[in-house]
């Protein structure tokens, strides 16, 4: 999940599902048999989320290596935030665009019951990502990071 204002500029792309699923690292969502993927956008206020979970330990969680992805653990999307710029609680997407790589925001929250009223707009995505820009994407978002990660060198290389 992203704040509105994290992906608003992607939206406004005539390619927006390709690039939304670039731009938040989702790279589990690709071509099925070869036909475009549907993709529905959903937007909704975070108040009702955290009145549905009112009274529970925690209604929202920055992501982990064990998100997401289901069968490929630990995400190969994914890559932790420095503390020194996460200390809202956010995660950072690891951007799967082979261009102008950047970090958004991301986080993850408990389920609702989603509402027609929430869908915003439909689309598709018909590119995939192979595992190689996986890799590079990996690497563009370290650089990324570079300088507020202290013990940059002590992380290791990930093909």
């Amino acid at each position: 999940m992203a704040p509105f204002a994290e992906v608003e500029d992607v939206l406004k792309q005539p390619d927006w599902a390709n690039r939304l699923r670039d731009a938040l690292g989702l790279g589990h969502v690709r071509l099925w048999a070869g036909n475009p993927m549907t993709m529905v956008l959903m937007q909704y206020n975070l108040v009702r989320v955290h009145s549905a979970h009112i009274g529970e330990p925690a209604w929202a969680a920055s992501p982990t290596v064990l998100d997401d992805v289901p069968r490929q653990m630990p995400n190969p999307c994914f890559f932790p935030a420095p503390k020194t710029v996460s200390k809202d609680g956010y995660g950072y997407t690891v951007d799967l665009a082979a261009t102008g790589p950047t970090y958004r925001k991301e986080f993850l929250h408990g389920h609702i019951a989603y509402t027609l009223d929430d869908i915003r707009r439909i689309g598709e995505v018909t590119t995939d990502v192979p595992p190689s820009r996986i890799a590079d994407a990996r690497k563009d978002h370290r650089d990324l990071l570079a300088s507020d990660l202290r013990h940059l060198t002590d992380l290791p290389a990930r093909p």
